[in-house]
């Protein structure tokens, strides 16, 4: 088995690190929030420069929860892998990593899913922008629509999205609703 990483082999800034434990707390005691009636965050968008740990971040907040009892799959969507210039293929591709996340959910010692989009801006560029091409409107759609679907239902799915350029993301899919909270990846500071 591979080191399981935890959230204190990751250096960071204080606020963020304050961030991260808050993320970390939600999903360890989303059950909780059900039973008392208090919604939880299940979506949230890492953002900052690159090389700030945005990606590791995450890995370690999983092996953090696993270390706690959660046991949580990680699956991670890639766009060269995932994604396809064949017209309306990017778009069943993306509901097919969907829909096999969710079926994890039923698997034996699985607790939930954190589906991770690295670099999402690929993805949840503006739409109609000079740079885009109807084939990303269907995905971005596709993406929301999940967004949307996950926010909604009371599953053990979360949303995790990184990105070196939140100012690109399209405005839709960053809304309340769709992102619950935003994590700002700042430079570590002295007291980290």
């Amino acid at each position: 088995h591979p080191k399981l990483h935890t959230l204190n082999d990751f250096l960071v800034n204080g606020k963020t690190r304050a961030e991260l434990e808050e993320m970390k707390d939600n999903i360890y005691g989303s059950r909780i929030f059900d039973l008392i009636g208090v919604e939880k965050d299940k979506s949230f968008l890492l953002a900052g420069p690159a090389g700030n740990g945005k990606t590791f971040s995450v890995k370690c907040l999983r092996g953090e929860l696993e270390v706690l009892g959660k046991r949580l799959t990680l699956v991670e969507y890639e766009i060269g892998r995932h994604g396809t210039a064949y017209i309306n293929r990017g778009s069943l591709k993306l509901q097919s990593f969907f829909d096999k996340g969710k079926k994890m959910l039923n698997l034996k010692g699985i607790d939930g899913v954190i589906y991770l989009f690295d670099e999402c801006d690929a993805v949840m560029g503006k739409r109609n922008s000079s740079h885009g091409h109807r084939e990303d409107d269907k995905l971005l759609d596709t993406l929301m629509k999940n967004m949307q679907r996950i926010h909604d239902e009371d599953s053990e799915e979360f949303l995790v999205m990184t990105t070196n350029m939140k100012a690109s993301l399209d405005i839709a899919s960053v809304r309340s609703g769709r992102i619950d909270r935003v994590v700002e990846f700042a430079n570590p500071d002295i007291g980290a």
